[in-house]
């Protein structure tokens, strides 16, 4: 693997293998939107345990752009564990083989398209979870899961304590930058539904933000931003007070999360994958990194629009979510956030 980063990364995750990950040996997984950011270091991470442990997880990934997909999983092309399967997630999958799981990633995580694109993005969400859901069905799959997001929060009515998965805060839904959180509310619902109605194995999966090793470096949100400047030693605009909390979780943290909730998760329900200790507000995370990592050799600076959605910013919101849930399942995140910057760097040099 050329990726030395990404490279140990895995080999941690994987270290003293055990039960939670060789139960899958023999199966069929099925991950959408597999060139995505959690989607790419998930389908990696299961080619990477087949290759160095003798895996026979048979990984097929349901992707639009064939060459992007081959430059991603390059180390594992000759793999007899991996499959492409081609076509976008609005029209549904097609696929004649049979599945044993399925990681449902596939998603629209552009600011921009929530305020620009706010009728794809809700389409792309609840349509296309429609179709998944019912090609589940199909398949009798033996369990799925849902990538949600803590945006589906929305802003809730207290400013204290960790909030829990039977929680629910405000949504304006006349505002166009509701688009993404409110059809993440739907398409969980839809969850929820396909199992009571069709009992169907489905867990929502509601992920803080994901960001590591293996990121593309071509990806435009803030923690991306930010750790280009820690490289390039230039300043970081910001173009909000920083005063929401963010909620952070490492990506081969957030993998072994969803990999367990695939059997260990209560269908119909919902769980928060997060690292409870990376929890802070935008503002207090950019000074950390800037102090402790850049050594301040960058400025912060303040480009404050009148309108937040002039780049498709959310409520301001003082969020801070609760693992409590998915720990009692037997899952503990491990990777602090100065760490998660480090290895992200570092996984960036070595690209």
């Amino acid at each position: 693997m050329k990726n030395k980063r990404l490279r140990n990364d895995f080999e941690e995750l994987f270290s003293g293998v055990n039960s939670w990950i060789e139960v899958f040996n023999g199966s069929k997984i099925l991950v959408t939107g597999a060139t995505g950011l959690i989607g790419s270091v998930l389908g990696r991470a299961i080619q990477f345990y087949n290759k160095e442990h003798n895996g026979r997880i048979h990984l097929i990934c349901h992707i639009r752009n064939l060459d992007k997909a081959k430059a991603i999983y390059c180390d594992y092309l000759d793999s007899p564990y991996l499959e492409f399967c081609i076509g976008d997630i609005d029209n549904g999958i097609k696929y004649d083989g049979e599945v044993d799981y399925i990681v449902h990633c596939a998603n629209t995580t552009s600011s921009w398209a929530y305020v620009n694109e706010p009728v794809e993005t809700i389409n792309t969400i609840t349509l296309g979870t429609n179709l998944v859901l019912r090609f589940a069905q199909q398949k009798k799959v033996k369990g799925c899961v849902y990538m949600s997001s803590m945006e589906t929060y929305g802003a809730p009515d207290r400013t204290n304590g960790r909030i829990t998965e039977n929680e629910c805060g405000y949504l304006n839904t006349m505002s166009v930058r509701s688009s993404y959180s409110e059809a993440k509310r739907l398409a969980e619902c839809l969850c929820a539904s396909y199992a009571n109605e069709y009992g169907l194995k489905i867990v929502v999966a509601r992920s803080a933000q994901v960001f590591g090793a293996g990121v593309d470096g071509t990806d435009r949100r803030v923690f991306m931003q930010l750790a280009n400047s820690v490289i390039n030693q230039t300043d970081f605009v910001m173009h909000s007070d920083g005063s929401s909390y963010g909620n952070y979780c490492y990506t081969t943290d957030a993998v072994k999360a969803i990999l367990m909730l695939l059997v260990k998760g209560e269908s119909g329900e919902a769980y928060n994958i997060v690292n409870e200790e990376n929890t802070m507000t935008i503002k207090e995370m950019v000074e950390v990194i800037a102090h402790d990592i850049a050594n301040d050799s960058f400025k912060i600076i303040y480009d404050i629009p009148e309108s937040t959605l002039t780049y498709g910013y959310g409520q301001k919101v003082v969020l801070c979510l609760s693992s409590e849930k998915i720990n009692r399942l037997g899952w503990k995140a491990h990777v602090p956030l100065k760490e998660m910057y480090i290895r992200l760097i570092q996984s960036l040099q070595s690209r």
